[in-house]
């Protein structure tokens, strides 16, 4: 015996049950979306707080110490532990700050090259020999004739470059 038919012997007709059944489809419907997407959220929830966990640890162990650094003649920092190194390698055998600066920007360039490379911007801060410091802001800077609707018709994203 079919739910209908049981509704029938019951004494409903059709409009009521074809109504109920319908209310209670949307229900259903709307039931299964709201767990779908609290499952949904549930599980990036978990993903967040197991891979933040990993990242963080393997972040603290790779940059376990990122305290002081002691010279007597200089130091270099970069993004990349090895490219400081190269950097300070340059300054050992006898070159310049500015010849250290070029050589770990090299190194970040061609090991982050989305982050830094030929063309690109920075800035330097420079200590005088007299103890001073100096600031050299090299940073991009959107071309002079930008506007707010150069990519509307066009699409031409290379006019969008900044110029160093």
């Amino acid at each position: 015996m079919t739910n209908r038919s049981l509704y029938r012997s019951i004494g409903g007709d059709d409009q009521h049950y074809s109504r109920f059944f319908r209310l209670f489809n949307k229900l259903n419907k709307l039931r299964f979306i709201l767990v779908a997407i609290l499952f949904f959220i549930f599980i990036i929830l978990l993903g967040n707080l197991i891979f933040r966990e990993n990242f963080t640890e393997k972040f603290n162990k790779e940059n376990g110490s990122s305290g002081l650094i002691i010279a007597k003649n200089g130091a270099v920092a970069s993004e990349v532990a090895n490219c400081s190194q190269f950097g300070v390698d340059v300054l050992k055998e006898g070159g310049n700050a500015v010849d250290a600066a070029i050589t770990s920007m090299i190194c970040v360039g061609t090991v982050n090259s989305f982050s830094a490379g030929i063309g690109g911007g920075g800035f330097m801060l420079i200590r005088l020999p007299n103890g001073s410091a100096e600031v050299i802001d090299f940073r991009e800077v959107a071309p002079i004739k930008s506007n707010k609707y150069m990519l509307n018709s066009d699409n031409k994203p290379g006019l969008t470059i900044g110029v160093p």
